[in-house]
């Protein structure tokens, strides 16, 4: 018996993914994945054509937003929150995505000149424009594919790791300027879009068992009966998939599963076999 399979959270070309639309959708389409969230970073655009040319997947509307997030101590967190079925010609979506989406170009310059410190010469900011057409947004996985085309590193991994990363080494590292739209706001943009927000990857942000708690009890008060939570993630081993199932069941939030798919690495795959009935 058929069983299709679910992934909505993906990445393509237009933030830090490898691929192109529609080569996303082919390679779902190859693993038997027939509902694809494309959720690129801070980035949306009309799905229209895409669909047209796919009549037999179900292709949803997304993006996958950074807000702002403060903890009970009032240290600030970035988030990343998915919109997923959400109207990309909304007033409240166009205003988040504006506020997130200011010239990154002194931020670039600023991570390029800390690595040329090191030795590390990439170019420009308009030498990674030009490498990369296509992307949106120039930004760390921009500087990581460049660094490991340019052997510097291994992979990109090794890149943030040992660099640019928030965590590891950070002998690159800038902290990022940009005040991302605040959690609040962009819920509030994803339910008058029609979309349904989920809470992405919530071990990615290292808060304690009680910080957790708190905020996905504030993301539910925030979006109630539409609030999910990425539970099936590809990178999460069983023993935290079933702490966010957990948490889930808690606070009432729906489940989601997405692979966060870019293309980098060897080990990323779409392959992940999540079904309509995880």
């Amino acid at each position: 018996m058929f069983t299709p399979y679910i992934d909505l959270h993906c990445h393509t070309n237009r933030s830090d993914g490898v691929l192109s639309h529609q080569q996303l959708v082919d390679e779902a389409r190859a693993c038997g994945i027939y509902v694809l969230g494309i959720s690129d970073h801070n980035y949306t655009e009309n799905l229209a054509d895409l669909r047209a040319a796919n009549p037999d997947m179900l292709l949803l509307q997304s993006a996958e937003f950074s807000c702002r997030y403060f903890d009970s101590a009032n240290l600030d967190h970035e988030l990343h929150v998915i919109g997923v079925g959400i109207d990309p010609n909304n007033k409240l979506i166009k205003e988040v995505l504006s506020k997130n989406e200011p010239d990154r170009r002194p931020y670039v310059d600023q991570i390029l000149y800390r690595l040329r410190q090191l030795g590390i010469d990439i170019g420009t900011y308009d030498d990674l424009k030009a490498r990369f057409p296509d992307t949106h947004h120039i930004g760390r996985m921009q500087i990581a594919k460049v660094m490991t085309e340019l052997k510097y590193v291994n992979n990109v991994d090794a890149a943030f790791d040992k660099y640019i990363g928030a965590f590891g080494e950070r002998l690159a590292y800038v902290e990022n300027p940009l005040q991302y739209a605040s959690l609040e706001d962009i819920v509030a943009a994803i339910l008058d879009a029609g979309g349904v927000p989920i809470l992405c990857h919530l071990h990615y942000y290292r808060l304690d068992e009680k910080e957790n708690h708190r905020l996905v009890k504030h993301f539910k008060d925030l979006a109630g009966d539409k609030a999910a939570m990425e539970v099936y993630y590809s990178r999460y081993s069983t023993s935290q998939r079933y702490t966010l199932l957990q948490l889930c069941m808690e606070y009432g939030l729906m489940i989601s599963a997405g692979s966060d798919y870019h293309g980098q690495a060897e080990w990323e795959t779409l392959d992940n076999k999540f079904s309509y009935t995880v």
